[in-house]
């Protein structure tokens, strides 16, 4: 989870900065537009509207767009930090391809292990069913075993009674036989 959070928040914020860069360099399109406007120098309005043209393209989808002006001024310079600002973008989109990527496969894992854990607690479920049942019946079996040997406590009980009467019997019989004897 950590790593999904993590990796969620990597992509907010890669997005953050692209949309941020795009917003910036949707703002230079404009301020190039009012500068050109301005000018009147075609030389200087040609590089502007090739800037421009990249910047729009780029701004649209292009990402395979470059700036490429042919002139060593500051026009140059201009067309060379946006290519850079324009590389940064694309390695953010290629990362965020990559994250989702990523963020697919854990997300897989995590619905395959859901999937074990809900299988094995089903099992479980069914073991603890199956070990209740057994309790339950061992239960009875020990009640109905302490039943039957209070039966026969009762019975052994009553034939010890009925064995000391015999006994007691017994010796009359034999001091009667005894003084009959005699």
């Amino acid at each position: 989870r950590k790593k999904d959070k993590r990796r969620k928040i990597k992509r907010l914020r890669a997005r953050r900065i692209m949309d941020k860069r795009l917003y910036v360099a949707e703002g230079n399109c404009k301020r190039l537009d009012v500068f050109l406007s301005e000018q009147t120098d075609e030389f200087t309005r040609s590089r502007i509207k090739k800037l421009m043209h990249g910047l729009e393209r780029f701004a649209t989808g292009d990402l395979t767009v470059n700036v490429n002006l042919k002139c060593k001024d500051e026009f140059a310079v201009l067309a060379q930090s946006t290519n850079h600002a324009m590389e940064n973008i694309r390695q953010l989109v290629a990362e965020t391809g990559t994250l989702s990527g990523e963020v697919q496969n854990t997300a897989n894992i995590v619905t395959t292990n859901a999937q074990a854990l809900v299988s094995t607690s089903r099992d479980i479920t069914y073991s603890i069913g199956e070990i209740e049942g057994g309790l339950t019946q061992q239960a009875a079996d020990t009640q109905s075993c302490m039943n039957q040997m209070e039966i026969l406590s009762d019975k052994i009980t009553q034939v010890s009674a009925n064995s000391e009467s015999i006994s007691a019997i017994s010796k009359e019989t034999q001091a009667i036989v005894s003084d009959g004897i005699n």
